[in-house]
């Protein structure tokens, strides 16, 4: 970890590689081992130590690991375009959180990836009307908006979020598109 922080990535994903080859068992280090694959970008590498984690809280009847692990599985299925494999996986989470604003996040991502736009916006005006704080939903709402050809909205959720992550150049470039689609060229 404190490899990873210093911004030595791909040490820090071979130490947590050896964590793991020393202790299969430990699933901090499994988890620690996918967490750093996908920060990489290395979907395929990060699913089977996530597994392995998810099993590992399984076995010993860790709740909390099991969800952590399981919300960065869905990310590495997605990576990879195993949507299937991300739609189960956040069922499970569903069936161990309940309802929880962040299960109908994981669901509007899943119904987005699928093309299901319509879908992922009512999970998304659900997060937001439960919870008017959870900056990424305004992105994923921005590029539904966009893609139902709702300028406007998209316009609104996306520049929510640039007021807290102005750094987000996909995120302008979307806003940028939407403004042109509005025929507003000067914004």
């Amino acid at each position: 970890r404190v490899a990873f922080v210093r911004g030595e990535y791909l040490d820090a994903l071979s130490l947590a590689r050896e964590a793991t080859a020393a202790d299969p068992d430990d699933m901090d280090a499994q988890f620690v081992e996918g967490w750093f694959a996908l920060r990489l970008g290395r979907f395929a590498e990060a699913e089977t130590p996530l597994v392995r984690s998810v099993e590992r809280g399984r076995a010993r009847d860790n709740g909390g690991a099991m969800v952590r692990a399981r919300m960065l599985l869905v990310e590495a299925y997605l990576g990879q375009e195993k949507i299937a494999e991300a739609s189960a996986t956040v069922d499970a989470l569903g069936e161990q959180l309940g309802d929880v604003p962040q299960m109908g996040y994981l669901r509007a991502l899943v119904a987005y990836r699928e093309g299901e736009y319509a879908l992922a916006r009512t999970w998304l005006r659900d997060v937001l009307l439960r919870n008017p704080d959870h900056t990424p939903a305004y992105l994923l709402a921005g590029g539904t908006a966009y893609a139902l050809g709702e300028y406007e909205e998209a316009v609104r959720h996306l520049r929510r979020y640039l007021a807290v992550v102005p750094s987000n150049h996909s995120a302008r470039r979307l806003l940028a598109a939407a403004e042109l689609r509005r025929g507003r060229p000067e914004e």
